[in-house]
């Protein structure tokens, strides 16, 4: 999805070998079964899927994978219960991503449930009601903002040497 890329980040060193390598292969399979689940909400895709049932597919299991890694992420900090981990900066991380799938599912239910009031000319949109394009403009900007609050988690937990995933 067009914000997981923005959550993925490398895997800072831990003193928990198990943890640290377990975690490692948890964010390499995330990444794998995230790929390729972009929603498809850009006016092309929108085009050529029309019922957007695709999308809305995509979106559901994106928000399922999340849910999936951010509890295997909370199972094994916890087993591992060192101190110097910063568990509550992995779980914002993952709210970030979690929030972001949400939001995604949310517009693509809002494209679906005002399909008469949108078009897609010259592979752009065209919104025919107001109130929906601010709705879907606000989507648009709370996931930019999403991913930068995530950056800048990751950028914290990797100053602290803790396992992150994604």
């Amino acid at each position: 999805m067009y914000w997981a890329a923005a959550f993925v980040s490398s895997l800072a060193t831990a003193s928990t070998p198990t943890v640290t390598s377990d975690m490692a292969q948890d964010r390499r399979d995330y990444e794998h079964e995230i790929a390729g689940l972009n929603a498809g909400l850009g006016p092309g895709d929108v085009a050529g899927d029309p019922t957007l049932a695709q999308a809305k597919f995509k979106a559901q299991r994106a928000v399922e994978i999340v849910g999936k890694y951010r509890a295997l992420a909370q199972k094994r900090l916890a087993e591992a219960g060192n101190p110097g981990r910063n568990p509550a900066l992995i779980e914002e991380v993952w709210s970030y991503e979690a929030q972001a799938a949400e939001i995604e599912l949310q517009m693509v239910d809002l494209l679906i449930a005002n399909r008469s009031k949108r078009a897609v000319q010259d592979d752009k949109f065209t919104f025919f009601d107001n109130d929906v394009l601010a709705e879907y403009n606000a989507d648009i900007i709370a996931i930019q903002d999403i991913a930068k609050k995530g950056d800048a988690a990751r950028a914290e937990i990797s100053g602290s040497n803790a396992p992150v995933a994604p």
